[in-house]
């Protein structure tokens, strides 16, 4: 969770604002915290939590109109969107991919189920993570 603490401490103020927008009690209490204390009790917010994860998966080429590629059969596909299934606390349980297959005509094809997050690589960044690892990359 180490890399959650530096990306709550780069983003500190948006993360407030977002837990403004979303929980007013907890930012009420956050925001007379010092810049340390902040940090931690931010990171701990299942919003920001939520936020992080979204925005790792971006980060590492799982996002929307990626790239990826199936480890085991070596299939490509073009990511429409990723589907986070967290927990009450804002830890990712399972993530799965919707996209198409990579064609070379670039036809248009409705997205679909094309498996976990841990059976792909991303083609632009050549990670590949799973869901219990999101918190924990940035």
């Amino acid at each position: 969770m180490g890399s959650l603490f530096k990306y709550v401490e780069k983003n500190r103020r948006e993360m407030l604002a977002l837990i403004r927008a979303v929980d007013r009690p907890a930012w009420e209490v956050f925001s007379t915290l010092s810049k340390t204390s902040q940090v931690a009790a931010i990171s701990t917010h299942p919003k920001v939590r939520e936020s992080a994860v979204n925005h790792v998966l971006r980060e590492m080429g799982f996002g929307p109109m990626d790239s990826v590629q199936h480890r085991f059969t070596r299939k490509m596909y073009v990511v429409d969107y990723p589907l986070v299934g967290f927990s009450d606390d804002g830890v990712p349980l399972r993530v799965v991919l919707f996209g198409h297959e990579f064609t070379a005509t670039h036809e248009a094809q409705s997205p679909g189920f094309i498996g976990h997050l841990g059976d792909f690589s991303s083609l632009s960044t050549g990670a590949s993570i799973t869901a219990e690892e999101l918190l924990m990359v940035g």
